[in-house]
């Protein structure tokens, strides 16, 4: 569940002095971020990049692991697994859908949207 409590703790004082809300600063972060690393990656040739969505790797660690380690050309260890597992990562995939109301649905979408179309989370349209 979305916490400002949370996100008020990784937030600048000033960010927050000024009134900004706290769930749009932080999907504004993730578009500047997702901007950061695809500027960053500009000079790779697509065949050197791989998009891997944390979601789908939360959803089946293995398939995600196989697919990452072809890619790479190496084979899928048995170790990889075990290490993933011992993480212990909380399957939250979808835990915004019932966390935020839809004003903050709308909210994000409308700051994010584009990213969000241009990695595959929502539908071109």
């Amino acid at each position: 569940k979305w916490s400002d409590e949370l996100m008020k703790r990784r937030l600048t004082p000033e960010l927050l002095e000024k009134g900004l809300d706290p769930l749009e600063i932080a999907a504004t972060g993730w578009v500047n971020a997702v901007a950061r690393v695809n500027k960053g990656l500009e000079s790779v040739p697509p065949q050197q990049k791989m998009l891997l969505h944390y979601e789908d790797f939360l959803a089946d660690p293995a398939a995600e692991l196989d697919k990452v380690t072809g890619f790479l050309g190496l084979p899928l260890d048995a170790r990889y697994l075990d290490s993933v597992r011992q993480v212990g990562i909380l399957k939250r995939r979808d835990a915004w859908r019932t966390g935020w109301t839809s004003d903050q649905i709308r909210m994000v979408e409308s700051v994010q949207g584009e990213t969000l179309r241009n990695t595959g989370y929502l539908e071109n349209s």
